[in-house]
């Protein structure tokens, strides 16, 4: 009777692990694939005003303008917007405002990374 028990118990235990972890691994994924946060989206609009460049997508890579607005880039680089993570290509889409050429580099040194 102690080992029925026992089992008993131990079967409860591990369906219990399985539920924990099958309810973790969906609150991880709930998040839609091309989603960015509109705080995170917010920070890098906050200087869109006085940004000296913008960048984009260009044919599959990032590439450099000189305004929002611009049809065509000062430069695209070589980075592929395919091996970026699934927020920064939708900020590329919607155009990440940079202050400046230091600024430029950082982050083109980020995304390269």
């Amino acid at each position: 009777m102690r080992l029925k028990i026992r089992i008993g118990l131990l079967l409860c235990l591990m369906s219990a692990a399985v539920i924990s972890c099958c309810a973790a691994y969906r609150s991880m994924h709930r998040v839609s694939a091309g989603a960015v946060p509109e705080e995170v989206y917010a920070q890098f609009m906050l200087g869109a005003d006085s940004a000296e460049y913008y960048l984009r997508d260009s044919n599959g890579r990032v590439a450099v303008y000189a305004g929002r607005r611009d049809k065509s880039p000062l430069s695209v680089t070589a980075i592929e917007t395919a091996g970026l993570r699934s927020a920064d290509r939708a900020m590329l889409r919607g155009g990440i405002p940079v202050a400046d050429t230091q600024a430029l580099l950082r982050l083109l040194e980020d995304l390269g990374s």
